[in-house]
């Protein structure tokens, strides 16, 4: 036989709770928390269960740490082949999909910053900013 899984009970007080939270953090930080606590809710329940009580989320999910300004000018690559990709190296492809995978090529000029997988300049292109509502 499965296992029983138990499913979070939404107390009234758990969900004003929620509600208050979600004025200062986002539903996975909010989530992360509920755990320390033992109460087990995915980021994906939290926002589940806010929309099926007509709750709107007050900020939506913008980016809340330091915002890192994105190149508009455009690099020329340095077409590094995967198996010479480093830490720290763009890690952009740089070549058509039809390319064969053997001979793809990466940008391979410095990332933006530690643990970010792409330069600036592509970094715009990977990642769109978020609508303002």
């Amino acid at each position: 036989m499965g296992e029983t899984i138990a499913l979070p009970v939404w107390s009234d007080e758990l969900v004003e709770r929620v509600k208050a939270l979600f004025h200062k953090f986002s539903a996975q930080e909010i989530s992360n928390r509920l755990k320390l606590e033992g109460i087990d809710l995915s980021r994906s329940a939290l926002l589940a269960k806010m929309n099926r009580i007509g709750f709107e989320i007050p900020h939506g999910y913008e980016f809340r740490g330091e915002v890192k300004p994105v190149s508009v000018v455009p690099v020329e690559p340095l077409y590094v082949p995967f198996l010479e990709l480093r830490p720290g190296m763009c890690k952009f492809e740089c070549q058509p999909h039809a390319t064969p995978t053997s001979e793809f090529r990466f940008c391979g000029l410095p990332a933006r910053g530690e643990g970010e997988p792409y330069c600036a300049y592509h970094s715009g292109i990977a990642y769109r900013p978020r609508r303002q509502s």
